[in-house]
C-alpha cells in the first residue's frame, strides 16, 4: 500500500475489516504463512503482525529484529520477501539477504536485478533481468543469466546459474522439489526438472538448452501458449495444472501431467503443448461474466 496501511479484506464481502500501520512508508511486499504476516516496506524494514480474534491486527516485530544493512537502506518500490519456518530473504535491486529468527545472516548481489523469487526449506529460486543473446554462437562469451537456485545448506551459500535459450528476463517462477517453472518477458514458459540437482561449486553456470546431466538439471519442455511477447507475470501450479497470467489479462490453465518431454522451437501457439496437452484459456474480464470453458 502507498499510504503503509496493512488491510484485512473479507473476500466474500470484499470489504475492509481492518486496517492498521505502522508509518506512512510504501509496502512492497506482503506475505502470510501459517498464522505469519510479514510486510516489508520501501526502505527494507520488515513488521511482523498476528491477526487477533474480532479481525484485529496487531504489530508484534520485536525490537532489534531483522536490521537492514546501511548499503541496502535506499529507497526502492521493487523490493521481494519469501519466508519459510527458518529463513527469510529479501531483495534489493541485485541484491538478496538472508534473515534466521529476526536475526541478520548475510546479503550478497547477483549479476543483476532480481524481478521473483520462491523460497522452499533451504532452496530459493530467483528470476532476474540477466542479458538477452546477440546473435551470436560463441559460447565462450559471458552472458548474464536470467535465473537461479540457491542452496543455503553450505556456507558459503552455493548458487546455480542458469540462461535459457533467448535468456529472456524471468518475471515469474515457482520451485517445487522435483521441477522449477519459469515464466519470461517473451511469452514463453519453461520447465525444468531439477529432481537430481548438484552445486558443486559456489557458483556454477548452465546453459539450459545444452546438456547438464554434471549437475542434474534437464529441460523438460517450453511451452508457447501465450502471445510473443507477452509478459507472463504469474505462474502458479498445485502439481497437476499450471496457471499463468499475462500483461493482456489472459489466463492459462495447462494440463502439467500430459507434457511430452521436448523442447521444440515453434511458434507461440497451441500446437507447441504437444498433441496429448490441453489447456484451457480466457481473460480476466471474462471471469466475471461466465466460467472459462
Amino acid at each position: 500500500a502507498e499510504n503503509g496501511y496493512v488491510k484485512l479484506i473479507d473476500i466474500n464481502t470484499e470489504k475492509v475489516v481492518a486496517r492498521e500501520r505502522v508509518n506512512s512508508n510504501y509496502l512492497s511486499d506482503v506475505k502470510f504463512k501459517n498464522d505469519i504476516l510479514l510486510c516489508l516496506d520501501w526502505f527494507g524494514n520488515i513488521h511482523q503482525w498476528k491477526i487477533l480474534p474480532g479481525h484485529v491486527l496487531r504489530n508484534i516485530t520485536k525490537e532489534g529484529s531483522f536490521p537492514v544493512p546501511r548499503l541496502l537502506q535506499p529507497r526502492d518500490i521493487e523490493r521481494l520477501m519469501d519466508f519459510g519456518s527458518d529463513l527469510l530473504v529479501t531483495t534489493f535491486k541485485t541484491h538478496i539477504t538472508i534473515y534466521r529468527g529476526g536475526s541478520f545472516v548475510l546479503s550478497f548481489p547477483v549479476y543483476s536485478d532480481v524481478f521473483c523469487i520462491d523460497l522452499k526449506d533451504d532452496f530459493l529460486a530467483f528470476g532476474c533481468k540477466g542479458e538477452t543473446r546477440e546473435e551470436t554462437t560463441d559460447r565462450s562469451i559471458f552472458i548474464n543469466p536470467v535465473a537461479g537456485i540457491i542452496n543455503f545448506k553450505y556456507s558459503p551459500p552455493r548458487i546455480l546459474y542458469m540462461r535459457t535459450k533467448d535468456n529472456d528476463p524471468v518475471i515469474s517462477l515457482q520451485l517445487f522439489s522435483r521441477f522449477l517453472m519459469l515464466g519470461d518477458v517473451n511469452g514463453e514458459i519453461h520447465i525444468i526438472n531439477i529432481e537430481k540437482i548438484k552445486f558443486p561449486e559456489v557458483e556454477t553456470f548452465i546453459d539450459l538448452d545444452e546438456e547438464n546431466k554434471e549437475v542434474g538439471v534437464r529441460m523438460i519442455k517450453t511451452l508457447r501458449s501465450h502471445g510473443y511477447r507477452d509478459f507472463i507475470w504469474a505462474l502458479k501450479s498445485d502439481g497437476y495444472r499450471i496457471f499463468s497470467g499475462d500483461e493482456t489479462g489472459k489466463i492459462i490453465v495447462h494440463d502439467f501431467l500430459m507434457f511430452e518431454e521436448n523442447n521444440e522451437d515453434k511458434p507461440n501457439d497451441k500446437e507447441n503443448l504437444g498433441e496429448k496437452s490441453e489447456s484451457i484459456e480466457c481473460r480476466v474480464d471474462q471471469i466475471a461474466a461466465k466460467p472459462c470453458e
